[in-house]
């Protein structure tokens, strides 16, 4: 990809394979139908790959998700969501007043935290000032945080000439007051916490068979649970 020929190819499939639609990016709000500024004012969700392309590029599949959004410290539920791993957009989907469906991307000005099903995000800001978006697994002092994403692909097999998204790559952070930190195994995670803790986490995961890498959120909010117990 670092000679030019391929990189333009690549570009070349890319735009001809997958098609963004170009629509009116403005800000939406629709009063007409009565519909809160606050909640509906992002942009038209333009994003749309051909039928060529496998796969989808967003968090919850296939169907959009029930779920509630946090603006600005109001909770709006009963809507119908998704998450775009690859833009980093939440997509709302609803019916307009003549029976028509638009999607718009929940503007991130006032987003603090929502909900796809049972699955909790939270919208935090790091130290270099830039909101990300992470699945939030337990509650407390302490707690872990989840980065999702996708990434958009071209098929490389021989004669292929198609785009496929990715599966979700995750990325888990431990979080300790302003701290996030990254980890990558049960070795990694025990060596954030500090030295009087390491040891009694270290014997809780290994009793519990725990697999920081590979276990399902039910297991991980109860070892959230379990940082969060003041030491006796």
């Amino acid at each position: 990809m670092k000679k030019l020929l391929p990189k333009w190819f690549a570009f070349f499939l890319l735009f001809s394979e997958v098609t963004l639609y170009a629509q009116d990016q403005s800000t939406f709000a629709d009063v007409r139908y009565g519909l809160d500024p606050l909640l509906y004012n992002g942009k038209f969700y333009t994003y749309f790959a051909s039928s060529e392309t496998k796969g989808s590029p967003f968090f919850y599949m296939p169907d959009y998700a029930p779920g509630f959004v946090q603006l600005h410290g109001l909770i709006y539920t009963g809507l119908a969501l998704n998450y775009d791993l690859v833009n980093q957009q939440l997509v709302l989907q609803y019916k307009i007043e003549n029976g028509g469906i638009k999607h718009i991307i929940i503007s991130d000005a006032w987003l603090e935290a929502f909900n796809l099903g049972n699955t909790h995000f939270e919208v935090v800001t790091r130290q270099d000032s830039i909101k990300h978006i992470y699945q939030l697994i337990g509650s407390g002092p302490m707690h872990i945080l989840y980065a999702w994403s996708k990434e958009l692909k071209l098929d490389t097999r021989p004669g292929a000439k198609s785009f496929f998204f990715s599966k979700p790559m995750r990325r888990a952070y431990l979080s300790i007051g302003k701290d996030v930190v990254k980890y990558f195994n049960n070795k990694s995670f025990v060596s954030i916490l500090d030295a009087k803790n390491q040891n009694r986490v270290k014997k809780y995961l290994s009793q519990s068979h725990v697999n920081v890498k590979k276990a399902p959120d039910a297991v991980m909010e109860d070892v959230v649970s379990f940082l969060n117990t003041p030491l006796k």
